[in-house]
């Protein structure tokens, strides 16, 4: 297995202790869902992970470029268009302006919401929106992308197919999902339990 993150020995301490001695190796590629009670750590384990935070003591090894973190607040600005918050996104990469429409277009073409492009997020539904949080973190190309619920604000219909354009990115990507969601798991290449501060399979 081709290692992409490894968790070793990793703690987590604010009241109480949130993540205690966690262990894990995550392949390069994969759909990873992980599960736990509100409060269980999984938003502060993203938050590691990402580098918001570092963690009282353990290590965190990584041999991946470039990732992304779509959050479960869309963190969208509503008041302009889908094109002009992936401008903005793109204003932080080192693309040439001159490409900026083409990525666009590619990348919204991928996740079928090309004809949303030119609308103001405001107007979006919640699926919709999610969307194209992901399309933005897409135009950095990130070997590991993580999504915080990201199926709580959507319907069941869109929930699937949110999932199967997870899954088919995963077959070149890694992706970490925190949820709930029962579904999530129909979907998973591997599905991970994060209770009493201890991550397992």
């Amino acid at each position: 297995m081709s290692v992409a993150l490894k968790l070793e020995n990793i703690n987590k301490h604010y009241t109480h202790h949130v993540l205690s001695d966690v262990n894990y190796t995550f392949s390069q590629t994969g759909l990873y869902a992980i599960y736990g009670i509100s409060g269980s750590g999984k938003s502060t384990l993203l938050n590691l992970i990402a580098g918001f935070d570092t963690p009282d003591s353990g290590r965190i090894h990584s041999s991946y470029h470039g990732l992304e973190y779509v959050m479960q607040e869309h963190m969208l600005l509503t008041n302009i268009t889908v094109r002009e918050n992936l401008y903005l996104k793109l204003n932080l990469t080192n693309k040439k302006v001159s490409e900026y429409d083409s990525l666009i277009l590619d990348t919204c073409k991928k996740l079928s919401i090309e004809q949303l492009i030119d609308k103001k997020v405001s107007v979006l539904s919640g699926g919709e929106k999610q969307r194209v949080s992901l399309a933005r973190a897409l135009l950095n190309v990130p070997d590991v992308i993580l999504l915080d619920e990201p199926t709580a604000s959507i319907d069941h219909d869109l929930k699937s197919d949110l999932l199967k354009l997870l899954l088919q990115l995963s077959k070149e990507k890694l992706i970490i999902v925190t949820t709930h969601d029962p579904l999530v798991k129909e979907y998973a290449d591997i599905t991970l339990y994060l209770e009493r501060g201890h991550l397992h399979e």
